[in-house]
């Protein structure tokens, strides 16, 4: 694969170009109460190219390697006729780089039968006690090899699987419904979803708790919040503002997002993090071949830095933090979060 896409590459005559190429094999199951809704395999294969010549920049995405040479002459001809464009790109340093799975149980090697009856096991536990309406079970599994090359030598081949099992339980009595759900997965092997009957019970109960709970009533209260809500808090109410491609587009929310401004007390560190090993936001390198990291955006109370792909470091005179992402080979790369979250210190829960 590097020879193919980089022999392409080196007949294209842009100031800057690049191939994006991935490989997916993947998992569905899906129940919504006794229903099977979605049960099936799939595979897809695509690309996206990018090229930039005197400031115009192009993307072209495909799905057939036999003609990535033609689509390389579009991405070319685009980029020439948007050639007054002032983009420009952060410097990186290149990399060659092979990045393997080391899984203990490859989803890919479990048949659809084998993960069906455990889903089925796992949605039977959601709709066994009394007054459980309805329940809704996810599964999915996802292997991705991902391919990039540029024409600064860069060449990166990595490969990632995400587990994911989401299950909910829906409690009714009378006119009182309540839910209750629990989010399992992360990037590794099939051992991530298997196990989890306990959790399975404990959705179920937690719904059917609900249905006694006591409303609290509205007010302002100082509170501990669980880790998960932190997580939430950090990605939703701070982690997107600090996304520079909306920044640098919006004056006024810079203005207010702006470096060295104190948005809580000196224990307060937040962070994005890629290359923490088994959660859903794992890379160690970006779709723009830009090595991850990890990025203090808040340190003591401080904003002190942003998240960056090339081109938005380029525009505000500041470092790439490899944060450079595609929802697919049907799309550019933009900045996004990856693994964000406010670091913990030294109080236990006795003491905060």
């Amino acid at each position: 694969m590097k020879a193919h896409l980089t022999s392409c590459l080196n007949k294209v005559k842009a100031d800057y170009a690049e191939i994006r190429y991935e490989e997916i094999q993947a998992t569905q199951i899906h129940y919504v109460g006794k229903e099977l809704e979605r049960i099936g395999e799939w595979e897809r294969k695509g690309g996206g190219i990018r090229t930039k010549i005197k400031g115009g920049w192009s993307f072209v995405s495909f799905n057939d390697l036999e003609n990535l040479e033609k689509n390389l002459e579009l991405a070319m001809k685009q980029a020439h006729l948007l050639k007054r464009g002032r983009i420009k790109l952060a410097p990186v340093p290149p990399h060659d780089e092979i990045v393997s799975l080391d899984l203990r149980k490859d989803p890919r090697r479990i048949s659809l039968e084998e993960k069906h009856f455990l889903m089925s096991r796992y949605n039977q536990i959601l709709l066994s006690p009394q007054y459980i309406q309805t329940s809704d079970l996810k599964y999915a599994d996802v292997h991705t090899t991902k391919y990039f090359v540029n024409s600064e030598g860069t060449y990166v081949q990595q490969e990632k699987v995400d587990m994911v099992l989401g299950m909910a339980a829906i409690a009714r009595k009378d006119d009182n419904i309540q839910t209750a759900h629990e989010g399992i997965g992360g990037t590794g092997g099939y051992e991530l979803v298997e196990g989890r009957e306990k959790e399975a019970e404990e959705v179920s109960r937690r719904a059917l708790s609900l249905l006694n709970a006591e409303p609290f009533p509205g007010g302002k209260y100082t509170i501990i919040v669980d880790p998960k809500l932190a997580g939430i808090f950090a990605h939703e109410a701070f982690g997107h503002l600090s996304e520079a491609d909306f920044l640098y587009e919006n004056k006024r929310l810079a203005s207010i997002m702006r470096l060295g401004r104190v948005f809580g007390p000196e224990e307060l560190d937040i962070i994005d993090e890629a290359p923490i090993k088994g959660e859903g936001g794992y890379y160690l390198y970006d779709d723009e071949g830009v090595a991850a990291g990890k990025t203090y955006l808040i340190r003591q109370g401080k904003l002190v830095r942003r998240l960056h792909s090339r081109e938005t470091a380029a525009k505000m005179g500041e470092e790439p933090t490899g944060n450079a992402r595609a929802m697919s080979y049907q799309h550019p790369p933009i900045v996004r979060m990856s693994n964000t979250y406010i670091a913990p210190r030294g109080k236990t829960l006795e003491e905060m």
